[in-house]
């Protein structure tokens, strides 16, 4: 088994006013995973189970890339404010990779070869989607214990149901 992990993330906040933050994140992740049998002998399945080696092998890669927008505002003052936020996020995400599968012999109790099993070639696995979203939320302090928070929510990924909206509502009290 081999694996390899590579993530790196990027923030920057500006301050727009005395009030407003705009931040900008990038990030990656790329990640690959490798499953191949230890020596070049083929796998042997006998009345006792298996041994001598694995017959699969799996090379897998996974990378993902984000970028998002952040836009927080908080108007009024005191215990009277309303904390608003707008968001925008989209990523890229690909997997690419094969599988394949080396001879295995069955053997008897004696440990002779009764049957033979062959695969043919490696097969390819691939996938790729590129998921958005955009969000906009509102948590307004009305007193120093009352809270109510409101927000909306758009999922948009062309290789599933396209455009998804949502929405969230709460209440919170501060004893």
């Amino acid at each position: 088994i081999r694996d390899k992990l590579v993530t790196g993330v990027q923030t920057c906040a500006l301050p727009i006013c005395a009030q407003s933050v705009l931040s900008i994140r990038a990030g990656v992740l790329a990640h690959e995973g490798r499953l191949s049998p230890q020596h070049a002998v083929p796998a042997v399945l006998s009345p006792s189970g298996w041994f001598d080696n694995w017959f699969a092998r799996i090379r897998r890669n996974a990378v993902r890339y984000t970028a998002s927008a952040l836009f927080e505002k908080t108007l009024g003052s005191g215990f009277q404010t309303h904390d608003l936020s707008v968001q925008g996020t989209a990523a890229d995400r690909s997997l690419t990779g094969t599988v394949s599968e080396n001879a295995i012999f069955v053997a008897d109790g004696q440990g002779r070869t009764v049957r033979s099993i062959s695969f043919g070639r490696a097969t390819a696995i691939a996938s790729d989607d590129q998921p958005f979203s955009a969000s906009a939320q509102d948590v307004w302090r009305t007193s120093e214990h009352l809270q109510f928070d409101g927000g909306v929510r758009v999922d948009y990924n062309r290789s599933y149901d396209g455009a998804v909206p949502s929405a969230r509502g709460g209440l919170r009290w501060s004893v």
